[in-house]
């Protein structure tokens, strides 16, 4: 990934603009609104000023008709500030939700070879950890930094109408303050970058312990694990400590720049009522107002540290963002009844650009046939079904489907052709009826049913608990292997595709659940274009062409009988 220092906060700040033009309307509304609420506020500085003034000058009647302009001043400042809280809340949460939604949209599109090569815990946490951290500063920051930016500005204004001299005076030590408190909080951003990217770590080796735990407790690794969390856990402690220590350095700094201003400015200010040269009740709307100049900068260096946390978290973001997707655009798949199914031409490539996997791989497979790959672990056969998936782009040679380049295909449309049964049968957390209809979401329930009992499913199915609506765990763990891969083979035959890839789908099953998943494989294989994966020639008998392969190369073919021969 790029690294973070290579953004600027002003170019990450850019990318998540488009996220609020949407809202562009609500978002010039709480504007308004706000700047009505500070207008509220001053207005009701200026009615105590004069209501002090008139109850010392003993002007009783004019003095009841600045009690109501304050109580009205109070009931519309508390109106115009629900309604701007209200319209902010609406325009953060739902620009926080489309990022979240662009973000796991984005992480679909990511090329399988990314993902295969990264640890999904870093993922995980950049979705996850680096969002909230984002979404806590927008949610709460953000409204108060932009509020107390228009009161700033406007009590300041007025507040010089006033008495220039006495609000000079009364800031003269923030300046001092302020630079005290940004140097010592100028590290914080690189703690929590720090924060941010052991949790990352962390989180990875969460996941990596759970799904190894048979590895980890048959190997009794489980105290090397812990021991590299801990580290992990333990620096993401360290950071927050040092961000703590730094908060409590700043206290009195914060003391200073919240209660000195005050202090500067009765005394001083008590000076020039003395003197003529202020009224009474213009000090004491001077001092309410005063402290809407001094919070917003008594608290300026912790919504900096913020935000400095709060960029870190996005340029996380923006990283992922930035990490190259699939390819789009393309044709869509019509009537090709007369085209050769696959071809692969001369096809040669490798993982890390240095050590080949396939070296000028050339084969052919028609409309009904069907043709397996057997060979060594390593040989290539796996590698030649991502090719054709197009998880992986070749790098020399052509594959075709349809007589036509998969780059001229629609990548949607060409999976779309294609129905993939592994030996790993993958199945989602959710029902076993959700799992099934993944193969064609719109598929009727009698269609799913009818996928399973072709599948050799529908009769265990029927005697769980919960029947179709039974739940299955992360990796079907409550199923056994041969449970799993017909569920996996109902959902293949629902997607009812013209090519079929069985990578090992029987390998690892026991003689019972083989013969009852080979007899559902027969079915979703009928007059369809198979190209099966296999170690053994005894697995695949009744194939057209069995195609060996050593070391990147087909390196014989022909029926099985010739091969035995």
């Amino acid at each position: 990934m790029k690294k973070e220092n290579s953004y600027s906060t002003l170019t990450v700040l850019k990318r998540f603009i488009p996220f609020g033009k949407p809202y562009s309307v609500i978002v010039f509304l709480f504007m308004l609104f706000s700047i009505m609420g500070v207008c509220t506020d001053i207005l009701q500085a200026y009615f105590v000023n004069n209501l002090v003034d008139l109850s010392l000058w003993g002007k009783t009647e004019q003095l009841v008709k600045f009690i109501y302009y304050i109580i009205g001043a109070v009931v519309i400042g508390f109106t115009v500030t629900y309604i701007s809280k209200y319209l902010y809340g609406y325009f953060s949460s739902s620009m926080l939700r489309d990022i979240r939604g662009y973000a796991l949209n984005y992480i679909r599109k990511l090329h399988v070879s990314y993902i295969e090569k990264n640890n999904s815990g870093d993922l995980v946490s950049r979705l996850t950890s680096d969002i909230s951290v984002f979404q806590r500063f927008v949610e709460n920051e953000v409204f108060n930094i932009l509020s107390q930016c228009f009161l700033f500005i406007i009590a300041f204004i007025y507040l010089s109408t006033i008495n220039w001299k006495l609000l000079l005076v009364s800031i003269t030590l923030t300046p001092i303050a302020l630079l005290l408190v940004n140097k010592l909080g100028k590290p914080i951003g690189g703690y929590s970058n720090k924060i941010q990217e052991h949790m990352g770590k962390a989180i990875s080796q969460i996941i990596d312990a759970f799904n190894g735990i048979s590895i980890v407790k048959s190997y009794n690794i489980g105290d090397n694990l812990y021991k590299k969390y801990k580290f992990n856990t333990d620096s993401i402690l360290n950071n927050i400590l040092k961000i703590v220590r730094i908060g409590v350095l700043s206290s009195p700094l914060h003391v200073i720049l919240r209660l000195m201003p005050i202090v500067i400015c009765i005394v001083y200010g008590s000076y020039l009522v003395v003197n003529k040269n202020l009224t009474p009740g213009q000090l004491i709307s001077f001092t309410f107002l005063l402290t809407y100049i001094v919070s917003p900068l008594a608290f300026l260096p912790d919504i900096i540290n913020g935000a400095k946390s709060a960029m870190g978290a996005a340029k996380r973001l923006v990283e992922v963002f930035d990490l190259p997707c699939e390819r789009i655009g393309g044709a869509s798949f019509e009537d090709y009844s007369d085209s050769s199914m696959v071809s692969f031409n001369n096809v040669s490539f490798s993982y890390d650009g240095e050590a080949s996997v396939l070296n000028g791989v050339s084969f052919e497979l028609g409309r009904g046939e069907k043709k397996a790959l057997v060979g060594a672990s390593g040989s290539g056969k796996s590698t030649i079904f991502k090719l054709l998936c197009e998880f992986y782009q070749h790098e020399q040679g052509q594959i075709k489907v349809y007589d036509k380049e998969l780059k001229q295909w629609k990548l949607d449309a060409l999976r779309s052709q294609v129905s993939l049964v592994s030996q790993d049968a993958f199945l989602f957390p959710t029902s076993i009826y959700e799992n099934i209809s993944y193969g064609r979401p719109d598929a009727t329930k009698e269609e799913i049913i009818e996928a399973a009992k072709a599948a050799n499913a529908h009769e265990f199915i029927m005697e769980l608990s919960e029947g179709y609506d039974t739940l299955v765990n992360e990796r079907g763990v409550k199923l056994s292997g041969g449970q799993k891969q017909r569920i996996a083979i109902a959902r293949a035959i629902l997607k009812d595709s013209p090519i079929i890839l069985l990578d090992e789908a029987t390998s690892a099953l026991d003689n019972q659940s083989e013969a009852l998943v080979q007899q559902a494989l027969d079915r979703i294989t009928k007059d369809k274009s198979v190209l099966v994966i296999a170690h053994r020639l005894s697995t695949i008998k009744n194939v057209n062409e069995i195609m060996v392969m050593d070391k990147g190369r087909i390196i014989e073919k022909g029926s099985h009988e010739k091969l035995m021969n």
